[in-house]
């Protein structure tokens, strides 16, 4: 798989290749995905997320926005390159979205710099399934097997898939798929980890503050 395909999830009929959507274009053709199991294979990630309202960013943190304001994130300060756009996959599917990086284009291209994309639709018709197995299937042999789990911050519900030793420099890569309580909307969160900071202080800060509000 080229590099500059696995950044945000290859999903079956939602989203694959980023990089064109953040270079203009907004139609984007998805690669079907065969089923796979999505069992379980790690220990729950459970983060304790004030339910009313997003949490104010930590310090040396800021919070962005997709162009619409419905998705937020609180990001490192040094992430100032952002993107905003809408994505929309070739069955129409409207997603809003947030990515930060401190380079954007570096991040699309390897694994030596950190990033977050956020990705949000109220479609009923997207299944978290496929979601799941594209994500599973995306990295390809970039990364170690990954280990998958239950993901539940008081927030959304779902399942994370955790890659480790990505690009063989020891970066990791965990993609959160997941519905809020009331089943309003789906969410995908997307973090890019290089350093010991990034999986652990950066991590947990994107985890307590990713949101959409409708």
């Amino acid at each position: 798989m080229p590099m500059s395909q696995r950044h945000i999830l290859t999903v079956a009929a939602v989203l694959t290749a980023l990089p064109l959507a953040l270079t203009g274009c907004t139609t984007i053709v998805a690669t079907p995905v065969t089923p796979t199991t999505t069992a379980p294979t790690a220990e729950p990630i459970e983060v304790d997320k004030p339910t009313n309202e997003p949490i104010p960013p930590a310090s040396d943190f800021t919070t962005v926005y997709d162009d619409s304001g419905i998705v937020s994130v609180n990001v490192p300060s040094t992430w100032t390159d952002v993107v905003g756009a809408q994505l929309t996959n070739s069955s129409g599917v409207v997603f809003y979205n947030v990515t930060a990086s401190p380079d954007i284009a570096a991040w699309q291209s390897g694994w030596d710099v950190p990033g977050v994309s956020v990705s949000s639709t109220q479609d009923p018709s997207i299944v978290i399934e496929d979601i799941i197995n594209g994500t599973i299937a995306g990295p390809g042999a970039e990364c170690e097997a990954p280990e998958t789990g239950d993901y539940d911050d008081g927030v959304y519900v779902g399942t994370y898939v955790y890659f480790e030793n990505c690009g063989g420099v020891g970066t990791d890569y965990v993609s959160i798929v997941a519905q809020d309580a009331d089943k309003t909307h789906f969410i995908i969160c997307t973090i890019q980890m290089v350093s010991d900071e990034d999986k652990s202080t950066v991590r947990d800060e994107i985890l307590n503050s990713f949101w959409a509000i409708y």
